[in-house]
């Protein structure tokens, strides 16, 4: 492969991972202008923490796929995988968000103050469904790289930065919740699939559906 094809495969990835590192800077920009800052904040940042360690396993899905996925028997295999860790995450995520192993954690284990744990609590049982919709899209990322469409991730994490900031803009807005409650709620629309398209001509039979069903992007990394 020739440099001026590895740069142009690289590119798009590399668009993609800035493009996703603006979330950041975006959300806690609007959640310092909303009441209440300091411990909004501070519960955004328990909850982000928890979720990112619950999180951690199906990271590293887009390699996987990337290195595994060579015919339908692979990427049914890995497919199957994904659901499984997704699903155990899930489970994972709901012990620690809807008992009281939340309080034991937070608060005895990392310290954290009483009003910054009670925060946290609702923002962290929003994100029941959070670590599952992740593995899915990394395990259709790569794929989508192993064939040298790293364009469509690009794509993706577009869409996904544009649908949470509006989300974001939207329950500040017009919202209810407490800032650290709309900060994890808008994430979700950069981890749900995305409007179908027609499939692509340089994916194999067996990723179709792949190329049917979203534009895959990640969360950080």
């Amino acid at each position: 492969m020739r440099l001026r094809e590895l740069f142009f495969l690289w590119l798009p990835l590399a668009v993609s991972f800035e493009l996703m590192m603006l979330e950041g800077p975006a959300v806690q920009g609007a959640m310092g202008r909303l009441p209440d800052p300091p411990l909004n904040l501070a519960a955004w940042g328990l909850t982000m923490a928890l979720s990112l360690l619950i999180e951690s396993p199906v990271i590293m899905l887009i390699a996987t796929a990337i290195a595994l996925v060579r015919d339908a028997a692979s990427y049914r295999a890995l497919r199957r995988f994904t659901v499984m860790l997704a699903l155990v995450c899930t489970a994972l995520t709901g012990l620690i968000a809807f008992t009281p192993l939340f309080e034991i954690i937070a608060r005895d284990l990392m310290g954290q103050p009483p009003p910054i744990v009670a925060a946290a609590r609702p923002a962290m049982q929003i994100m029941l469904l959070w670590t599952a919709a992740i593995a899915w899209r990394r395990f259709y990322q790569g794929v989508l790289v192993k064939y040298g469409q790293t364009r469509r991730v690009s794509w993706g994490t577009a869409i996904r930065l544009v649908a949470a900031v509006g989300t974001a803009v939207g329950l500040a807005r017009w919202g209810e919740y407490p800032a650290c409650r709309w900060a994890r709620g808008r994430l979700w629309p950069r981890c749900l699939p995305r409007r179908r398209r027609p499939p692509c001509s340089r994916c194999p039979s067996f990723a179709v559906t792949l190329c049917s069903d979203s534009l895959p992007t990640h969360h950080h990394l």
